[in-house]
């Protein structure tokens, strides 16, 4: 006699299968995203590590307000910088 299963029985076989499947699908995503960002992590540690500083003949400040050669008062205290190292001042 052979055995016939049951067609609910085979509903819930074959749900439990793709739910086991979904399951495994997303942590492989989870799994690959996880990877790709220490990757990333990596690459930007090893980068910032290396030392690319060169000679330079002059500096450019950007963003620094000056009128005329000298930094504007506003700027002036508390700035980082004196008020003669102007760019103005490093190509004369």
């Amino acid at each position: 006699m052979t055995r016939r299963s049951d067609p609910k029985s085979q509903a819930k076989g074959r749900a439990g299968l793709l739910l086991r499947l979904a399951l495994l699908a997303v942590l492989v995503l989870v799994a690959g995203v996880l990877g790709w960002c220490r990757w990333v992590y990596v690459q930007i540690e090893s980068y910032a590590s290396q030392d690319q500083a060169a000679p330079s003949d002059a500096i450019g400040v950007f963003g620094a307000a000056e009128y005329d050669g000298r930094p504007r008062p506003s700027t002036e205290r508390g700035s980082i910088m004196p008020s003669s190292f102007t760019i103005t001042a490093l190509l004369r």
